[in-house]
């Protein structure tokens, strides 16, 4: 992966800078929303009027006009990415009268997860503008927008007065599936809840391709490059997790990536813990070949031995009953989940494999 330049679209995955604005006069205030996948990165603005900053909340400007104000963030590690966020800016001759700051809600629209419902704040004059982040702009009051990649956007309103402008801004956290990739690479991904935070496992179907990098986003503004990992959370809330993996074509080495987004509530992992196991207990255990376990409610199940990796050591169908034995004869020693899927709900305990005497 060492010196390999990705396509722009994942750069604009990784790196995603965004702003909104007020003005006063000639002074321009910048709120910076930027957001990356947990990504150093380096931020530079340029004004529209030949002045540059790496830093700067606000602006003032020399004289009125309309000036482009751009947002760069620049990797400082990893593969060289930069992104770029351009607002128009119009500084009015006059003064702006006093104006209170738009707003907006929304909402899924029908059966696509991609797909938005955005409703106007009901105090709003008529004469707006939106901005979806990805290019898009609409001026009706109920937009519908599609997105072609899950994962957070940053969505801006702005209404006008003459010259004088008033932005609102938010990031819309999309859920599903995106790929640039066509159907030669699928990515999805699964997620336990545990005692020590949340494990995480993903599923990846390539055809054509070789997949090169993958960077996991906890929505907690920490990334891991991990294949399978546990994550977990600083307290409870809800996060919204992705996972991006990039890949080369295998004759001509092109770059695409795929993305996966999820939106899940944490709890306190103790109570989810002890939630978890409710329907399943196991002895002895430790255990060294044979576990006896018991279920709350018999019947069709998937049973699951887990290691602390996250990959799936020993899988097996059965009709549970009341009481089960399982060998773990070809198991080899160590810590263990025991997952036990039925229709009713999955149930989840550690085991401890001991070595035989």
């Amino acid at each position: 992966m060492a010196g390999r330049t990705w396509a722009q679209p994942i750069c604009d995955v990784i790196l995603q800078p965004a702003f909104h604005y007020s003005v006063d006069g000639l002074t321009v205030s910048l709120a910076d929303s930027s957001r990356s996948f947990g990504i150093d990165a380096e931020a530079t603005w340029t004004f529209g009027d030949g002045s540059a900053a790496s830093s700067s909340p606000e602006h003032v400007f020399t004289e009125p006009g309309n000036y482009t104000i751009c947002l760069t963030m620049t990797t400082l590690n990893g593969p060289p990415c930069s992104s770029t966020y351009c607002r128009e800016v119009v500084i009015p001759a006059a003064p702006c009268p006093p104006s209170t700051a738009p707003y907006f809600d929304y909402e899924q629209s029908g059966t696509n997860a991609l797909s938005f419902q955005f409703v106007a704040g009901t105090s709003m004059t008529g004469n707006w503008t939106w901005d979806f982040g990805d290019g898009a702009i609409a001026a009706d009051a109920f937009p519908i927008h599609t997105w072609a990649l899950p994962g957070p956007h940053f969505v801006t309103l702005t209404e006008m007065d003459g010259d004088c402008a008033t932005t609102y801004g938010r990031w819309v956290e999309v859920d599903g599936n995106g790929t640039t990739c066509g159907p030669g690479l699928f990515v999805d991904f699964s997620s336990i809840p545990m005692a020590g935070g949340v494990l995480f496992e993903p599923s990846i179907i390539t055809s054509g391709l070789i997949a090169m990098l993958g960077i996991w986003s906890f929505g907690d503004g920490q990334v891991d490059t991990a294949f399978v990992t546990q994550h977990d959370y600083p307290e409870e809330g809800s996060y919204q997790t992705c996972f991006l993996v990039g890949a080369v074509t295998e004759l001509g080495g092109d770059t695409c990536f795929s993305l996966v987004c999820h939106t899940f509530g944490t709890m306190s992992l103790v109570g989810m813990a002890e939630d978890l196991a409710s329907g399943l207990s196991a002895w002895p255990n430790p255990v060294q070949d044979m576990l006896h376990f018991q279920v709350a409610v018999p019947g069709p199940a998937v049973l699951r031995l887990v290691d602390l990796s996250g990959r799936t050591v020993f899988v097996e169908h059965r009709n549970v009953q009341l009481m089960n034995t399982l060998g773990l004869g070809e198991v080899a020693p160590g810590q263990y989940l025991l997952v036990v899927e039925q229709e009713r709900g999955r149930w989840i305990t550690q085991i401890h494999i001991q070595p035989a005497p």
